[in-house]
């Protein structure tokens, strides 16, 4: 392409992204299938026959677990199909934040991402906070962090600064 800066995917790229994400759409629709069925199975296995007994904590343990495992494919299969309508509206690709085109190579590995990576960084910092220093994406203000530190050290003899690892990230739902 010339120097211009692309502002979208061209047709032919999102025709090779809808292919992907296709294939990954019946994937993860499988697996969700299998999930169900899984549950299903569990569910009518006849665990009231034995209650009160040991097998009932790892049968909830596991029913639990599937259900959560279920619910997350959900989500991935929600996001897929969201990304087929971005692809339809030839808005895929598009950061949400910077409105960046999001790297190839990022959509490839994450074909329901809607930023880029230098906007997901940018979207995680809540207003009125600062990143600490060394890198992080910290959500806390450096006061709340130094108080943190100064507690730490006098709990913990610290030689070092870069000895502590901080990550102060909070897990959000966006790619």
């Amino acid at each position: 392409m010339n120097d211009k800066t692309k502002t979208r995917y061209s047709d032919e790229d999102l025709v090779a992204f809808k292919i992907m994400i296709d294939k990954k759409l019946q994937e993860a629709n499988e697996q969700l299938d299998d999930l169900k069925e899984q549950l299903t199975e569990l569910n009518n296995s006849g665990d009231e026959n034995r209650a009160g007994t040991f097998d009932d904590g790892a049968s909830n343990w596991q029913r639990e677990h599937l259900n959560k495992l279920a619910s997350r494919q959900q989500r991935f299969v929600r996001d897929l199909e969201h990304a087929l309508i971005r692809i339809k509206n030839k808005t895929y690709g598009i950061c949400s934040v910077t409105g960046k085109l999001i790297g190839k190579e990022r959509l490839m590995l994450v074909p329901h991402a809607t930023k880029t990576v230098e906007g997901k960084t940018q979207g995680s910092v809540k207003p009125g906070k600062k990143p600490i220093s060394g890198g992080g994406q910290g959500l806390e203000t450096e006061k709340t962090f130094k108080a943190k530190k100064e507690n730490a050290e006098e709990e913990f003899e610290i030689i070092d600064d870069t000895d502590i690892i901080q990550d102060f990230t909070e897990p959000t739902d966006d790619y």
